[in-house]
């Protein structure tokens, strides 16, 4: 397994490219609820982010959060307290260089009086982001995983830990390399065939909107890891065929072996392999999804088993992806990495 130092190497150095002087926000969280374990899981990986762009030269700005405080906030303050005003942030994104957040974020707190403040919250973050933007900073969410995310998905946290680093360890020369390959020889055709073991689902793509995950900033001001994706837009309307995926992912639930039937765009069903009320859910997120959808073709050859993270598991090498959104942007993730495409 690559160690911490090898992973933040990769980070500092052929990622970011940090430069001595630059002052690099670092953000992490103590996960410090009554029952979470390994609170302090995001540290040592804060520590050694923080000690090598110190040896950079470049100055670390290290901001910890933790669990107990967010929902203090949540719970005791009312949006007009809870909000800076924007010359505070303004000013704060003026002094830093580049803007490093540590964890993955969770897409649904649970009740509905958490949800409305947090999407009060969410929008304030986007507000900054744009900011961020704005201001030509550069912004990268490492999506570090924790127990409680491995308990979300079911999945062991020491295993999930070692997907996470041999993801984030992977060639990134070879990416590039890969993603060339597939937007010069394959999504350089309007339309495409996408089969998944007997069905086919006929798409369009607007070519245009191609955008590679290749672990490379470029122009970009906003980066997400781990990386090996290349995404596409669809022409929803022209939609048509079946799709079968291996896993359906939805506000970090999973769903197996789910066969999705479109025409011209439209739902006409959905099946899945047992009849659980949690089907439900997902069924009407999808047949309610807005017109934006997206595919996503994985690169990243360093892992090939499911880990029921969407985020890692879109990246896995030649997995293809079906990316819709419901009402609250909320992704719904439909893939097949022994799904391929066609001309």
């Amino acid at each position: 397994m690559p160690t911490l130092a090898e992973i933040v190497y990769k980070i500092t150095d052929t990622v970011l490219n940090i430069q001595p002087g630059n002052v690099v926000s670092v953000a992490a969280e103590i996960h410090n609820s009554s029952n979470t374990c390994n609170p302090l899981s995001e540290l040592p990986f804060t520590e050694e982010l923080a000690t090598r762009i110190r040896k950079k030269k470049a100055f670390p700005v290290l901001e910890i959060s933790t669990e107990n405080l967010q929902k203090r906030f949540f719970s005791e303050m009312s949006d007009e307290i809870f909000s800076l005003p924007m010359d505070y942030y303004l000013k704060w994104i003026q002094d830093i260089d580049f803007f490093i957040e540590i964890g993955w974020k969770l897409s649904d707190p649970g009740t509905n009086e958490e949800r409305e403040k947090y999407a009060s919250v969410r929008r304030a973050a986007d507000t900054i982001i744009n900011k961020i933007v704005k201001a030509e900073k550069k912004i990268l969410f490492l999506n570090f995983p924790t127990k409680q995310l491995a308990e979300l998905i079911n999945s062991n946290y020491e295993e999930l830990l070692e997907v996470y680093l041999q993801l984030m360890n992977c060639n990134y020369f070879s990416l590039k390399m890969k993603a060339k390959d597939l937007s010069e020889n394959v999504l350089i055709h309007n339309d495409i065939i996408i089969n998944s073991g007997v069905e086919q689902l006929k798409l369009t793509l607007k070519k245009q909107s191609i955008e590679v995950l290749d672990g490379s900033l470029g122009d970009q001001h906003i980066l997400s890891l781990p990386a090996g994706v290349v995404s596409v837009e669809l022409e929803r309307h022209r939609l048509s065929g079946v799709f079968s995926a291996s896993r359906v992912y939805y506000k970090h639930s999973v769903f197996n072996d789910v066969k999705i039937s479109f025409e011209n765009g439209n739902i006409r069903y959905i099946s899945f392999p047992d009849d659980k009320d949690e089907n439900k859910k997902v069924k009407e997120a999808l047949e309610e999804a807005s017109a934006y959808c997206l595919m996503k073709t994985g690169l990243n050859n360093s892992i090939s088993e499911y880990t029921n993270f969407s985020v890692y598991d879109v990246c896995i090498s030649d997995n293809i992806s079906l990316c819709f959104f419901d009402e609250n942007s909320n992704e719904i993730v439909l893939s097949n990495k022994k799904a391929y495409l066609e001309n």
